[in-house]
């Protein structure tokens, strides 16, 4: 596993988008993986890491063109319980 916390409290004063791909790309890069392989991006959906200009999937899409993200069914199946026990 990546020492993402660790890197971003030497490097950045907080974590925000740029920090996050900053430190992303850099471990891809540690690690001999191509950032151009990467092909997806699960996130629980904040706009962090979701938002269509600024959000880390947008970010890394300017230099992985066919990245796909989604969001984790992990943090969807909570608030969709929750949605629906608003509607009953």
């Amino acid at each position: 596993m990546f020492a993402v916390k660790d890197d971003m409290l030497e490097e950045f004063t907080s974590a925000n988008t740029e920090a996050i791909k900053s430190i992303l790309l850099k471990q891809l890069a540690a690690a001999d993986l191509d950032k151009n392989a990467l092909k997806g991006l699960a996130t629980e959906g904040s706009s962090l890491m979701t938002g269509k200009r600024n959000g880390l999937a947008a970010k890394l899409r300017r230099e992985c063109k066919i990245l796909l993200n989604v969001r984790c069914i992990c943090h969807r199946m909570p608030l969709a319980c929750g949605d629906a026990d608003d509607e009953i």
